[in-house]
């Protein structure tokens, strides 16, 4: 989920720099490669070209980051570690909550 989040936010973020920075590649290098021609037409008050290019930027850029942030965290084992209890098959995300909540299960025990 927070991959997704990074992704749209640097997207964002690129599409605005680029709405700023015209000449910032791959969107401007990408749109001549296909022969797209540079028109004035206005999307939104924005020629359509750099609309354009702003596109491809944001997501040329933003799954480059996207793909750096995940393959990071998959190399640190970010990952939260899960304790089972092994009566019922509830999971913790620490052992502390797991010693809790095996007390509800040895006092059921010491109540029958």
């Amino acid at each position: 989920m927070i991959g997704a989040v990074i992704f749209v936010i640097c997207f964002l973020a690129f599409l605005a720099v680029t709405l700023g920075m015209p000449t910032l590649p791959p969107g401007n290098m990408i749109h001549e490669l296909l022969n797209i021609p540079v028109t004035d037409y206005p999307v939104l008050g924005i020629p359509a070209w750099l609309l354009i290019a702003a596109i491809v930027n944001g997501v040329v850029y933003g799954f480059i980051i996207w793909l750096v942030f995940s393959l990071i965290s998959m190399a640190t084992g970010r990952r939260q570690k899960v304790y089972t209890c092994a009566v019922c098959n509830l999971t913790f995300g620490t052992k502390e909550e797991l010693a809790n909540h095996a007390r509800t299960h040895k006092a059921k025990r010491e109540d029958s």
